[in-house]
């Protein structure tokens, strides 16, 4: 038995140096890897397992939305006005709320599994609240300066158009795209802004978030929007200038058909 355990031995340490001996004509020394060890064979199982995965399609189709998130109006505060003398030049929150979305959202496929369009026609409500002392010029009565904490009651159309890609077995995509909004309604207390001049006429924002596909039927929106042209005029609030919104938005869309 120990001559036999002893000669077992005595190959196997043959065979160790007669790999590590082994060479190329150049005298390189040559290493032998297991196939189930290599890239390509690891690659290869990746491949198998992703393709028998059940693919999520895109589809033609449209859904009711509905979102809700978090929006505010920042601006920047000038140099020269001693209220805001300690933050002067920063950038500011002086508006926020919680604005709510309702309308149709619609599917355009480019490809079966990964590039799409997303559209939609909604209707956005938001009461933003102050969070500090402004001082607004009451168009009635210029020059009457007042120091107060308004309110901005907003309500816009808004056109969304997002452009998706995902992979062929994820229900989670990614969006970036742009979005139109056209005014309606907005007042600070009982100015009406839209009237007085005192805001754009168009919104022109940049939207980038995920969307994700629970089933057939119901999906999940997370979009982060930034609005990065100026929403009011300098002259709506004094000593403030640059206004700008941004926010964000969770939402779910239901799909009947």
């Amino acid at each position: 038995m120990k001559r036999l355990f002893l000669i077992f031995l005595l190959l196997n340490v043959a065979l160790a140096f007669a790999q590590e001996d082994e060479r190329t004509p150049e005298g390189y020394r040559i290493i032998r890897i297991e196939r189930e060890y290599t890239k390509d064979y690891k690659d290869s199982v990746a491949n198998a397992e992703e393709m028998k995965k059940e693919p999520v399609r895109f589809r033609y189709s449209w859904g009711v939305m509905l979102s809700v998130g978090y929006k505010a109006i920042l601006g920047s505060v000038d140099y020269d006005y001693s209220y805001y003398a300690n933050n002067a030049g920063d950038s500011t929150t002086f508006f926020q709320g919680a604005p709510i979305q309702l309308g149709v959202s619609a599917w355009i496929p480019l490809n079966e599994y990964n590039f799409a369009l997303r559209t939609g026609l909604l209707f956005e409500s938001a009461y933003l609240f102050c969070k500090k002392d402004l001082f607004f010029d009451d168009p009635e009565n210029p020059g009457n300066w007042k120091k107060e904490r308004g309110r901005i009651l907003q309500g816009r159309i808004v056109f969304p158009l997002l452009f998706a890609v995902k992979t062929r077995t994820s229900p989670i995509m990614f969006e970036v795209g742009t979005q139109i909004s056209i005014p309606i309604v907005d007042k600070y207390e009982s100015v009406d802004l839209i009237d007085k001049d005192l805001r754009a006429s168009v919104d022109v924002a940049i939207l980038l978030g995920a969307h994700a596909f629970v089933n057939r039927y119901v999906a999940f929106d997370l979009l982060w929007e930034i609005q990065p042209k100026k929403v009011y005029n300098d002259d709506f609030l004094k000593g403030v200038s640059d206004l700008i919104a941004a926010g964000i938005k969770l939402g779910v869309v239901f799909t009947p058909f």
